[in-house]
């Protein structure tokens, strides 16, 4: 039995309270190809989905999946991200949501140095290659904040099984004591993205205000990827009044109160690049 095959056995599927859109969510619990590590993924699908979006929330990505009263229930940490308080508006346009939760060797959460690892990478290839099998439809890569910084090191990687990614609201500079400030300044801009061939989408608001994702860089970072099938940059403006700080989810970081217009440019783009 090769690893992809003994990694495939689920060690639970847990029926959730359904997310904001039609169709069943799931907790999948994994085994990583690293010895003695578990993932999580928070699943939301359509009877038939077109496509997966492996999803990365920022900060240190604790989603907190796990299994309550015979359901599943996500923590409070990360329930106002924009990935995690919108997915079941993508499983609404046909396509299903894997929200990744932090591995079960980093129980505080992963930390930036951890999104840009060689394990991070090896947990990512074998959750594509899990869902590209388990579902058998083209898996994508979504990842906002610091959750675009797990979306890069998976391009990296350039799996075959892999078909597009979408980075929003992308870390474009480091924090002032981040411990990768001296090798990554520029975080995103200085990871090896040249070779990507996938269709990349970029989203960004114009007055994200957060200075980890300054809209003044944001076209350095399109012309990153110089080998990319189809790279596109779509600018979010307008939204409601931040109830959060500016790195937060609930301002233009998090595109507060124009989360419609995003989705509706991931998805589009997701569809129009299918293969």
């Amino acid at each position: 039995m090769n690893r992809l095959t003994c990694s495939l056995l689920i060690l639970s599927i847990i029926l959730l309270i359904p997310a904001a859109g039609e169709g069943a969510s799931e907790l999948l619990a994994l085994e990583s190809p690293r010895a003695g590590v578990k993932l999580k993924l928070l699943l939301d699908k359509p009877e038939n989905p077109e496509a997966v979006l492996v999803m990365f929330p920022g900060g240190l990505g604790n989603v907190g999946v796990a299994s309550m009263g015979g359901g599943v229930g996500i923590g409070k940490e990360l329930q106002n991200n924009f990935l995690v308080r919108t997915r079941g508006e993508y499983v609404k346009k046909g396509l299903a949501a894997a929200i990744l939760d932090t591995p079960s060797d980093l129980p505080d959460g992963m930390p930036v140095p951890f999104r840009m690892s060689k394990d991070h990478a090896q947990d990512l290839i074998f959750v594509i290659e899990t869902l590209k099998q388990r579902l058998g439809v083209p898996v994508w890569l979504v990842g906002t904040s610091r959750g675009t910084i797990s979306v890069a090191r998976g391009l990296a990687e350039e799996s075959p099984q892999l078909s597009g990614a979408v980075l929003t609201s992308s870390i474009l500079q480091a924090g002032e004591k981040w411990p990768v400030r001296g090798s990554h300044p520029n975080v995103l801009l200085n990871m090896p993205l040249e070779n990507v061939t996938v269709p990349v989408l970029i989203v960004h608001h114009r007055k994200d205000a957060c200075e980890e994702t300054p809209p003044a860089r944001v076209e350095d970072l399109k012309g990153k990827f110089k080998k990319a099938r189809t790279v596109e940059l779509k600018w979010i403006e307008g939204g409601l009044p931040p109830k959060s700080g500016p790195c937060q989810a609930l301002s233009a970081h998090g595109f507060y109160g124009v989360e419609g217009e995003a989705v509706l440019s991931i998805a589009e783009f997701v569809k129009a690049n299918l293969k």
